[in-house]
């Protein structure tokens, strides 16, 4: 416990200093979390180059918006949801043509922890296979699945990081789920069929 009440104090004070234009104090600041920040990019996008562009445009517009930073919360709260947003902006830069909106159904209010990927990842291949599927998703369903199914987010929490409603987050969750699922399961049957 005493260590993360130093650790919050240090990043307070490395803050602080940050504020008052201490730039050898911001670069402590993001060497202390760069690796943090990086781990959530990468999760996101899972490349390297996009993870580390994302990364940098987080602190660069942390050290612009430092001033505004809120005491009451974390940190790293605050830096999540920086490199969050910035990396739903570079997955709908990416497939622009693909970008969809769907609006919230009540169809789908009920998602339940029985219908979640996750339960179907027995090994490396099939997590390697998954998330090639997630990373084909139009980029709203890609950013909720990889919240919620990847980074184990609750859906209250991806929606108060995306700005999206409640019932939007679970649309995009059910129709992100749904199509990877529905992935798996065609190659599963061909490969039952090549078996036979």
């Amino acid at each position: 416990m005493e260590t993360g009440i130093s650790n919050q104090n240090k990043t307070r004070e490395l803050i602080s200093k940050s504020i008052s234009g201490d730039t050898d104090a911001f670069r402590m600041l993001v060497k202390e979390y760069n690796g943090y920040a990086h781990a959530i990019a990468y999760k996101t996008l899972f490349n390297h180059d996009d993870a580390r562009d994302v990364v940098q445009e987080s602190f660069i517009r942390i050290w612009k918006h430092l001033r505004n930073f809120n005491p009451e919360i974390k940190f790293t709260t605050w830096l999540y949801k920086i490199v969050i947003n910035l990396c739903y902006d570079r997955i709908k830069s990416r497939n622009r043509s693909k970008l969809i909106f769907n609006e919230p159904g009540d169809e789908y209010e009920n998602i339940s922890a029985a219908d979640s990927i996750e339960k179907s990842i027995i090994d490396n291949d099939q997590v390697r296979m998954i998330l090639s599927f997630a990373n084909e998703l139009p980029p709203k369903q890609k950013i909720v699945f990889m919240m919620r199914d990847i980074q184990n987010c609750n859906v209250e929490e991806t929606s108060e990081l995306l700005g999206m409603s409640l019932s939007s987050v679970k649309t995009n969750l059910f129709n992100a789920r749904k199509t990877i699922a529905a992935r798996i399961s065609k190659i599963e049957s061909r490969r039952i069929n090549n078996e036979m």
